[in-house]
Order: C-alpha cells, then sequence, then structure tokens
C-alpha cells in the first residue's frame, strides 16, 4: 500500500471533497458520497472520477480518517457545532497528518524483505520514508525534476534498500507534503519548508509562562514529528545513508529544514528563540550554503500558533 502514488492513491483534493461532504451531511452510503462528489469536471466524464475518488476514499479508510459502517461512511474526527465547511478543511491537514505518521499506518518503514518492494512495509511508509529524506537534503539546491531527484537519492542510498519506487513518486510527494505542512510554494516556487507541520505541534509542547530548553523542545517535537531531526522515521532514513555522500552538519546544528521552519515562526513573533548566558547547550540554526544562522538555548511560545 502506498499514500504519494496519484494514480491509485487518489489527490488530496479528492480527499478533501469527500471529507466535506461527510462532515456536511453526516453519515451517507459509499455510493452516495462518490456520486456526490464525481462531478464531471474533466473530459474523461464521470466514470473516471468516481473510480479516482473511490481509490482516495479506500486509502484514507484504512489509514483512519473513514469508517464505512452499516450506517455508512462516516468520519472518525469529531465535527465541530457552528463549523464552516472551510474552517473544517483547515484543520483536516493536521489530522491527516497525524494519521500518516501513526505508527500502525507507516511501520515497518521499509518491507521486510532485501527487494524492492512495497509489500510488506506500511501504508504510509511511501511518504514518510520520501520526506524524512527530503526533510534532510540542502532545501536550497535540490533540484526540481524528478530525473535529478532519483539521480540524488541512487547516489545516496545503500541498496536494497531506497527512497522512491520509482520517479512517478517524487511529484506524488511535493502534492501531498505541501497538503500535510511540509512543504511551501507552487510548481515553480517548491521548497521542503515544515512551517506549519511544527507550528501544529507548538501548543502541544510550550506554553508562554516558561521557556523550554533547546534540546528538550527539538525532541518533543521530533516525538510528535518523527520525519525531522532525532524523529525516530529519520533515523531509519538516516541509516540506509552512504556516510561519504550526505554532508553532515556540525554537532548541535539543525537541519536547513527545520532550521528555516523555526526562523519563520520567530519572525511570525510565534515563538522566540533565546540565547540565555551560562544556559548550558545551545543549538544552531543552519541556513543557506551551511552558513549558521544564529544559536539559541530556550524556546518560548510568545504568539498565537495558528
Amino acid at each position: 500500500m502506498t499514500v504519494i502514488n496519484q494514480a491509485s492513491d487518489g489527490l488530496y483534493s479528492q480527499l478533501i471533497a469527500l471529507a466535506r461532504a461527510v462532515a456536511k451531511n453526516g453519515p451517507m452510503s459509499r455510493d452516495e458520497l462518490l456520486a456526490m462528489c464525481a462531478l464531471p469536471t474533466t473530459e474523461e466524464g464521470p466514470d473516471a472520477v468516481i473510480s479516482r475518488l473511490r481509490t482516495t476514499l479506500n486509502r484514507w479508510t484504512q489509514l483512519g480518517l473513514f469508517v464505512d459502517g452499516d450506517s455508512g461512511v462516516r468520519l472518525t474526527l469529531e465535527t465541530r457545532r457552528v463549523e464552516s465547511s472551510d474552517d473544517f478543511s483547515d484543520r483536516l491537514p493536521a489530522v491527516c497528518r497525524s494519521l500518516v505518521l501513526r505508527a500502525e499506518n507507516c511501520m515497518p518503514i521499509w518491507a521486510p524483505s532485501d527487494e524492492k518492494t512495497e509489500d510488506g512495509a506500511g501504508r504510509s511508509a511511501d511518504f514518510v520514508r520520501g520526506i524524512a529524506w527530503s526533510l534532510m537534503q540542502d532545501i536550497y539546491t535540490l533540484p526540481s525534476a524528478t530525473e535529478e531527484i532519483e539521480a540524488l537519492e541512487t547516489s545516496q542510498i545503500e541498496s536494497p534498500r531506497f527512497v522512491f519506487m520509482n520517479k512517478t513518486r517524487w511529484p506524488g510527494l511535493r502534492v501531498w507534503g505541501r497538503f500535510l505542512g511540509f512543504a511551501t510554494g507552487n510548481d515553480g516556487t517548491f521548497l521542503l519548508d515544515p512551517t506549519e507541520a511544527v507550528r501544529a505541534e507548538l501548543t502541544e509542547i510550550l506554553d508562554t509562562k516558561q521557556a523550554m530548553p533547546a534540546d528538550v523542545f527539538v525532541d518533543a517535537l521530533a516525538k510528535r514529528l518523527p520525519v525531522i531531526d532525532r524523529g525516530e522515521y529519520r533515523r531509519q532514513v538516516e541509516g540506509a545513508l552512504r556516510a561519504s555522500v550526505l554532508r553532515r552538519l556540525p554537532d548541535n546544528h539543525l537541519s536547513m529544514s527545520l532550521s528555516f521552519a523555526l526562523r519563520r515562526l520567530s519572525l511570525d513573533g510565534v515563538i522566540a528563540l533565546e540565547n540565555k548566558a551560562d544556559a548550558g547547550a545551545s543549538l544552531a540554526l543552519t541556513g543557506r550554503d551551511y552558513r549558521t544562522w544564529d544559536r539559541f538555548t530556550h524556546v518560548r511560545l510568545v504568539g498565537e500558533s495558528q
């Protein structure tokens, strides 16, 4: 099973349509739901649209967003009274991100066999491998072309491990990465940027009354987002890399992607990155060309995270 194989797993736009329909109308039969969302907006006609909607519904039922029971298809998350469809759509990515990162959905991130196959890997393992690998790269020079990404992966990963099953998965990772809060930009300005994923976790980790030591903060964040620095899934992918190929950061330096997110949140006034004298270990933000942007010993929540 996979998530980023767009031909067989569906598109996030279809997921949004399905989830909004159920949130607004309540449980309904599968056929009724598919018909409601299958406006014939392409030359292919409604049958092709329904087929893709069905694959999207199947995958996200397996991942735990929907339940297809005797009363019809329903959502597993609680809908809020007087919540608009747009407000529901705004919180949907966080729910989906949590489902994709659940161990029961993404583990193991590689098949148990020593073969290049998805058989036996977790349902969302392809996304988890791909985003963990992408977030550890030099985000400013990472190529956008599929062939270049394929060459970069091949140069870094020790066989029989792999990141992408084939070249068609990179475009799928880009669109799902944006929806799930790990990337920004459009096709021409795409950037691995986990700001929104990090932002969503801040109130679960920090409060406005007390600053948290930097090391403690990053460790807590990595438990909630295991594809970032120090995260369990990230460590597994790092373990498959050829040590001589990917440039290693100095000790106590954060990856460019996480550094970018924390700097954005700091400049937005959401968090304060404090550097207290005689406060112990500090962490450094890594910028373009591996320059050290800044160092901080503590993190404090100072503004609205949403």
